[in-house]
């Protein structure tokens, strides 16, 4: 498992267990992105990191992390602006999971891609509903502007990648924004999801290369559980045996 220092974590993780009651979380940057080698010339790309990851109980939080140190060295991706924080709480009135991603500025194989708010709220109060809320602003995926209309919509767009020396080489990015899922006792909201892959013509062939994804804003609230009320013991009297008078001599 990989170390988690100051809110920055490599992927390559085993998937967390089921979430237990009180449990909170938040994760404002997740990016897991691939490239087989040699499948199309000149094609690079390998980054793998948690930004702002954090989990309760006990209490935890990160803020003003920045992403353009947090990436660098990263092959294929370059991070110019962006600072993430996250927060998750736990406690006997609920719990919360909170990330935000503020002023994201990315490059994806000289491609960009922007936001200016991306957010994810999600609370389990105990006694009461959970709630689950994500904020997107000035989105634009790819060089293109994302208006969402329907919460959990998904929607394609594409651009040349002007970096690679093959024919017709496309990004091409699934977005998903504003995800808000909540039950009797728990919610999740994740503010962007984008799932990536390359097209392109290599030796007169046409080739599709799937590179992973990239989710902003994530976070997660279990309701916790309440404690059953302590009833005190009840006193049961009891009725003293009568003594025996013992009998008279005859």
């Amino acid at each position: 498992m990989a170390a988690l220092v100051g809110g920055v974590a490599l992927l390559g993780l085993a998937p967390p267990a089921s979430a237990a009651p009180g449990d909170a979380a938040g994760t404002a940057l997740r990016i897991d992105l691939e490239a087989g080698v040699g499948v199309v010339p000149g094609l690079a790309l390998d980054v793998g990191a948690l930004l702002g990851s954090v989990t309760a109980p006990p209490d935890d939080s990160v803020t003003g992390l920045g992403v353009a140190a947090a990436l660098a060295g990263a092959t294929g991706l370059t991070a110019s602006n962006g600072v993430v924080s996250a927060a998750a709480t736990s406690g006997a009135t609920g719990s919360e999971g909170t990330s935000e991603v503020d002023g994201l500025l990315l490059e994806l194989l000289g491609v960009p891609t922007s936001a200016t708010v991306l957010a994810g709220t999600a609370t389990c109060p105990v006694g009461g509903a959970p709630v689950a809320a994500a904020e997107v602003t000035d989105l634009s995926v790819l060089g293109q502007t994302i208006t969402a209309t329907v919460p959990g919509a998904t929607v394609t767009v594409d651009a040349a990648v002007a970096s690679l020396a093959v024919v017709d080489a496309r990004l091409v990015a699934s977005v998903t924004t504003d995800v808000e899922t909540t039950t009797a006792t728990t919610a999740t909201a994740r503010a962007l999801q984008i799932d990536l892959q390359l097209t392109a013509t290599v030796a007169g062939l046409p080739v599709t290369v799937p590179l992973g994804q990239v989710v902003a804003g994530e976070a997660s609230c279990t309701t916790p559980a309440v404690a059953p009320p302590v009833v005190a013991p009840t006193a049961v009297g009891l009725t003293p045996t009568r003594a025996r008078r013992p009998a008279a001599p005859r």
